[in-house]
């Protein structure tokens, strides 16, 4: 394993007791130690990870739009083809993407091509007008509010999307939003466990409302109730995770893969 400076600076803070936790770090550590240690990492210096992926990018132009669209000018800088019928490699369109990328760069903003950010528009508006989504958008008192807490031993925080004194809301850009599809993404995601993570947050885990509204790429849109079954299997996972991420705070296995929830170390394919 090549260990550069952000890794191992990334190791000393997750093993601080002063190391916060959220629930993007959980399900990193979820994944394997040494996935949680990239994701520190990259936090300290970019280039010892991945630049956020175009699915991670198009995420949260499309939560700006639903949640914060008055910042949309404030974050974004959108540039268009100049000629249609030449690619983005091809002069002048080449030139009209470098310029915008440079005076992002130049204000702290982010560059989005034409297409992507009228698509991420028009998907925006689709939650809005949806008669389930936007009803409960409407209903919301508070957007995008940082959370702070104390769970399991550790210090805790993360951006609840909205919501108010009854139930939280939570906007999901989904793979497929169809109905028998949602069910597997809302596992393999956890969203149940966000929901417990959110909930106890606010102190009040008693299996208050949450809701997740997904959309995908094809305008599905569907919102989700997280029942309290669900909540408490959210629950029992968090604490599954936590007790193994204090386990190797003990032992140091950061170095490990996929092979650390294994007991053998490998899996078998009837058991995934």
């Amino acid at each position: 394993m090549i260990l550069t400076p952000a890794h191992i600076k990334a190791i000393e803070l997750i093993e601080s007791p002063d190391f916060t936790m959220s629930f993007t770090k959980c399900e990193r550590f979820w994944l394997s130690p040494w996935s949680l240690v990239c994701y520190v990492a990259a936090k300290i210096d970019p280039t010892a990870d991945k630049e956020p992926t175009a699915a991670m990018k198009l995420g949260r132009l499309e939560h700006c739009v639903v949640l914060e669209p008055e910042e949309l000018q404030n974050r974004y800088i959108v540039f268009r083809k100049s000629d249609p019928g030449k690619t983005w490699g091809q002069q002048p369109n080449k030139q009209i993407k470098a310029d915008a990328i440079k005076s992002a760069l130049e204000q702290g903003k982010e560059a989005i091509d034409g297409a992507t950010y009228d698509g991420a528009i028009r998907r925006g508006e689709l939650i809005k007008h949806n008669r389930v989504a936007g009803e409960l958008l409407e209903g919301c008192t508070y957007f995008e509010q940082s959370v702070k807490w104390q769970l399991l031993g550790l210090h805790w925080r993360g951006i609840i999307d909205g919501g108010n004194s009854s139930y939280k809301i939570d906007i999901k850009k989904v793979q497929n939003a169809k109905r028998s599809k949602i069910r597997w993404i809302a596992k393999d995601r956890h969203f149940s466990a966000q929901a417990y993570l959110y909930n106890t947050a606010l102190g009040n885990y008693d299996r208050a409302t949450y809701y997740n509204i997904c959309i995908d790429n094809a305008e599905n849109v569907i919102t989700l109730l997280m029942d309290p079954f669900s909540i408490d299997a959210g629950r029992a996972w968090v604490e599954d995770v936590i007790e193994k991420f204090i386990e190797c705070r003990v032992s140091g296995n950061w170095d490990y893969n996929q092979e650390f929830w294994s007991d053998k170390g490998y899996y078998s394919m009837i058991n995934l």
